[in-house]
């Protein structure tokens, strides 16, 4: 009994799940700004996320290459996951 009301309301509250799943993982993604400014990638680089590793490739070492090809590769993780989010998302739809 307990596990058919648990399951109900899961399914009823997928598209709200998923969508804050999606949310959450992009800003986790886009935490540039608080690593950057509150440890500065902290000692010996251990704080060191996709986004200021590509800011310091272009910006500290002036290695542009590898700072536009780290940024490339975020952009190709969050697009991808983005479109699985939105092939879920098509599925559940009710016309």
């Amino acid at each position: 009994m307990v596990s058919k009301i648990i399951l109900y309301y899961l399914t009823m509250l997928r598209p709200v799940i998923m969508v804050v799943l999606m949310l959450g993982f992009i800003y986790t993604f886009k935490v540039f700004d608080i690593v950057y400014v509150m440890t500065g990638v902290g000692p010996i680089n251990s704080t060191e996320v996709l986004s200021t590793l590509a800011f310091r490739y272009s910006f500290t070492d002036f290695q542009f290459n590898l700072g536009a090809a780290t940024a490339n590769i975020l952009f190709v993780i969050l697009l991808l996951i983005s479109l699985v989010y939105l092939r879920m998302i098509k599925k559940d739809e009710v016309i």
